[in-house]
């Protein structure tokens, strides 16, 4: 094996040693005529249009070219086009671009309508380059928000959560449609390792890690916002081949209105887990095979379709370990989901109407669990967002999010004994639910300064629903173009997400308040930010399910610096005071961390490499332990019994590091990326659980993911 393994490095490091070409950089910024920097403009030499980039969201671009014997070409929707002749500029400098409006006031509603109503409020805006330059996203747009200061998220999955809340109360919104569940390989657990979504056909994820926006429902915590492509900038071919998967995805122009985006994935675990079996002892095998297609039209100038359809069936085989049985489990899920949308932009307005199906097939089996789990969701919503003024706009709309499950399930007898041979029945659930909304969002710019910000959030109740009003304040404050400071109130609604363990779609509902501060010039960011929720409704925790009250005061602490021009550090910390009141007694909850802390330090040249290193430390978190327990001879098993005081121990100290290598390589239209990414490199022991033997007396922790390594490559045509 560590032959295997020297092999395959030095394969890996003579790719990274090749020759470096000579390249020239170009950077600059890109702003209005009010000075205001552009978001997405597109950058490109015009004899060599796969040649270039988009400005980011403070305008900036940089991307690295071979000959200056070209025209520099700027251009964004509603504004005239910018040539500029490599030639007659110093290259060595960066340059000021600004760009004329064209006088279409049709364009400018575009411009802004395809905006978020809430953009102004949200915490982190990320885009597609962004998040491959995450250093701990793993190109994955979901596993890019884990990194950021609010997010706390503790089993090392996909599944996004802010501020000490659960997965369940955070909503993943896809176009306009919210996406239940959005990762693969999902346990009963709900735990995933990425999520279903291709970086490739991002165009902006906004994360609102609290007082998410009322123009979207069903959340009661986090809310993290993803929309597609409205313009191609290129037609792109690009094949990745790494240890455990092929993908191959095709962006292609039609007509000049339209284009199309296909993507496809072919997962295999073989050469992974041969690779890493010393440190995989549970895990078996997975495979995965998804296909996805995203089409988007211009009928005409005012209105728009875009399709997105996706396909994806996954397999996954490990031992599991649960009270005192340990054994093979194994897990396989069918899901198909279809989102549409039209936009249709008035000289005042857009008007949007989103629709969504999502059906999918689970099954799962361990021990003597059997589940089979049917989900079918229909969604639909019709919104209008008025601009009244240049600084006044009010949305508008009724969703409609329709939901159902069928378990068919053989459950254990006795909680605690789950062997193939314990005793078993079967259980059938059906259950669904009707959520029908309206709602209405307004945005309020006073002057230079100020920006407010209100919404209201009601249900139309069916089938014996509880009415519940949702309602949210919010002002910020711009001390100059540098800082400002922002201050939310609301309460919120949502429904659980079913699942093996919750079989209900149980109310939820928070109360929350956060007081946010930003710093951002040139080179620096700072943030920090406090709050405080109350949550009650049901939730699934370790011990039998209670009605719940837990309160939550935090802090946070970001800070990012660019060193060098290439060398970047940043450096979070987040304190989490979490309370649980059951049966009018108050417990520590599973979240209370004095510290979260989340660091890197990366390194980007694309003449050289790019490298970066990932820290994440914490205290473990808390849990309600079995102190003894009492034999039932009719079942043979030993009875656990919990200790009277819930999470009353916790597990060992978090502390995973983590180290990414890539080369980027240009040949005239075509690309090449290397990578090797090392998981864990210090293969600590980070508890995740704890296991017992067959009477309770001895106990003795699992673990988390060991050291892994990953490689691969990626090959990109645009043309």
């Amino acid at each position: 094996m560590k032959s295997t393994k020297t092999i395959f490095l030095l394969i890996i490091l003579t790719l990274f040693t090749s020759i470096t070409f000579s390249q020239i950089t170009l950077k600059g910024l890109v702003q209005d005529g009010h000075g205001n920097p552009i978001f997405a403009a597109h950058v490109y030499l015009k004899n060599q249009p796969q040649q270039g980039n988009l400005t980011d969201l403070d305008g900036k671009f940089e991307f690295y070219i071979k000959s200056t014997n070209d025209t520099l070409m700027v251009s964004f929707i509603g504004y005239k086009t910018k040539e500029i002749i490599l030639n007659q500029i110093n290259k060595s400098d960066s340059l000021m671009i600004t760009l004329q409006g064209n006088g279409h006031a049709l364009s400018e509603v575009i411009i802004t309508a395809r905006t978020p109503i809430s953009e102004d409020f949200s915490a982190v805006q990320l885009t597609k380059m962004s998040i491959y330059l995450n250093p701990a996203s793993q190109g994955d747009p979901l596993k890019a928000i884990s990194f950021l200061p609010s997010a706390t998220t503790t089993d090392e999955s996909a599944n996004p959560s802010f501020r000490g809340s659960s997965i369940d109360r955070t909503r993943v919104i896809f176009n306009g449609v919210p996406i239940y569940q959005p990762v693969r390989n999902t346990q009963i657990n709900k735990i995933g390792n990425f999520s279903i979504f291709s970086t490739e056909i991002v165009d902006k994820e906004y994360a609102y890690a609290g007082n998410p926006p009322l123009t979207f429902g069903n959340t009661s915590s986090g809310l993290v916002d993803i929309s597609t492509l409205h313009e191609l900038p290129n037609n792109q071919l690009q094949l990745s081949a790494a240890l455990s998967n092929f993908d191959v995805f095709l962006s292609q122009k039609i007509k000049s209105n339209s284009f199309v985006q296909l993507f496809g994935n072919y997962q295999f675990s073989g050469p992974f887990i041969t690779l890493n079996q010393t440190n995989l002892t549970n895990l078996k095998a997975f495979d995965t095979q998804d296909i996805g297609l995203n089409y988007h039209t211009k009928i005409s100038k005012r209105t728009e379709l875009n399709s997105f359809n996706y396909f994806i069936n996954e397999g996954y085989r490990a031992d599991m370990e649960l009270y005192t049985y340990t054994g093979p489990s194994t897990s396989s899920k069918r899901r198909f989901f279809s989102i549409n949308n039209f936009t249709y932009y008035t000289n005042n307005g857009v008007i949007t109407i989103h629709t969504g199906l999502d059906r999918a097939k689970k099954d799962f089996t361990f021990g003597n669990i059997i589940s089979d789990k049917r989900t079918r969701g229909i969604y639909a919503s019709a919104n209008y967002k008025h601009f009244v003024s240049n600084n006044i706009a009010i949305q508008g709309g009724l969703t409609y999010d329709y939901q159902s499950v069928i378990f068919n399930d053989t459950i254990p007898v006795y909680f605690y004994a789950q062997s193939p041979s314990s005793p078993k029945y079967p259980l059938l659930t059906n259950i669904n639910n009707h959520n029908l909304e309206t709602y209405l969002y307004s945005t309020w710019n006073m002057g230079q300064k100020w920006n407010f910000f209100s919404g209201l959030r009601s249900n139309i109740p069916i089938h014996e629903q509880s009415p519940y009003l949702s309602s949210q304040l919010g002002l910020k404050y711009t001390i100059d173009r540098n800082q400002s400071i922002s201050l939310g109130v609301g309460n919120y609604n949502s429904y659980s997400v079913p699942d093996y363990y919750n079989k209900q779609f149980n109310l939820l509902k928070s109360s929350q308040i956060s007081l946010d501060y930003v710093y951002k010039h040139n080179k620096t960011l700072f943030s920090i930010a406090s709050f405080y929720t109350k949550e009650t409704g049901e939730e699934t925790t370790d011990n039998p399910l209670t009605s719940q009250n837990i309160n939550i005061v935090g802090a946070e602490f970001a800070y990012e610096q660019y060193l060098h021009k290439y060398l970047k550090l940043t450096f979070a910390n987040t304190y989490l005071n979490q309370q649980l009141n059951i049966d009018g007694t108050t417990y520590d909850g599973d979240k209370k961390f004095n510290y979260f802390i989340k660091a890197s330090l990366s390194y980007t040249n694309p003449k050289l490499f790019s490298t970066s290193i990932t820290y994440i430390g914490r205290p473990g978190n808390y849990y309600t332990p079995i102190n003894s327990s009492i034999f039932d001879a009719s079942t043979g098993f030993y009875i656990p019994l919990f200790s009277p005081e819930y999470y009353s121990w916790r597990y060992g100290n978090y502390n995973q590091m983590d180290i990414n290598l890539s080369k980027y390589f240009q040949f005239d239209k075509t690309s090449l990326v290397c990578f090797i990414s090392v998981n864990n490199i210090l293969n600590t022991k980070n508890e995740n659980g704890v296991l017992y033997n067959a009477n309770y007396t001895m106990s003795y922790p699992s673990y988390y993911q060991f050291r892994t390594w990953f490689f691969g490559i990626v090959w990109s045509l645009k043309y």
